[in-house]
């Protein structure tokens, strides 16, 4: 019966907001890559439905192509209104950093992702404690930190991916 506030749980980087940027680093550093594409896709970055995302992986098999081959296919009736215009954000900032993922740093390129996506400002709409702003805060200040190191994209994706992902705390909102 004792009273408590929690600052933070684990697992940062499997929170939505977190893992959902994560995932389209990844995508950045590896684009044949569809589980992170998937992750990205469904996570708050974008937001699709199970049926969308079926959609989308179908167009790429009957294509014959990989899922991000197709994300300029998919046609208007397939896709909520307010989550295409999000793809097609998506879409665009993959293919505006794809040619030079190699030549930014990690943390330049969240950034710049979460500029174009418009994505603090959109978490900010689903968050009435400020928590994901917080969270997506952290991890930009996370990846400044191993810019320090002079971590590659693919090395900070590689250090996150073995690194335990329960290891870090969410942001305090205090």
């Amino acid at each position: 019966s004792i009273p408590y506030y929690t600052v933070g749980e684990s697992g940062f980087f499997e929170i939505p907001e977190i893992a959902g940027i994560l995932a389209t680093l990844k995508v950045l550093s590896n684009p044949g890559d569809e589980l992170a594409l998937t992750t990205a896709l469904m996570s708050p970055v974008v937001g699709l439905d199970i049926n969308e995302m079926a959609t989308i992986k179908y167009r790429a098999k009957m294509s014959g192509t990989r899922m991000h081959e197709v994300l300029d296919r998919i046609q208007e009736s397939e896709i909520a209104p307010g989550r295409k215009e999000r793809l097609k954000e998506f879409h665009q900032a993959i293919r505006k950093y794809l040619p030079i993922r190699t030549l930014v740093r990690p943390s330049e390129l969240a950034e710049k992702l979460v500029k174009d996506l418009n994505y603090a400002a959109f978490l900010a709409t689903k968050d009435s404690t400020g928590r994901k702003t917080a969270n997506l805060r952290k991890f930009i200040i996370t990846a400044k930190r191993l810019d320090e190191s002079g971590v590659s994209l693919r090395e900070l994706v590689r250090m996150l991916n073995k690194v335990g992902l329960d290891d870090e705390e969410q942001a305090s909102i205090e």
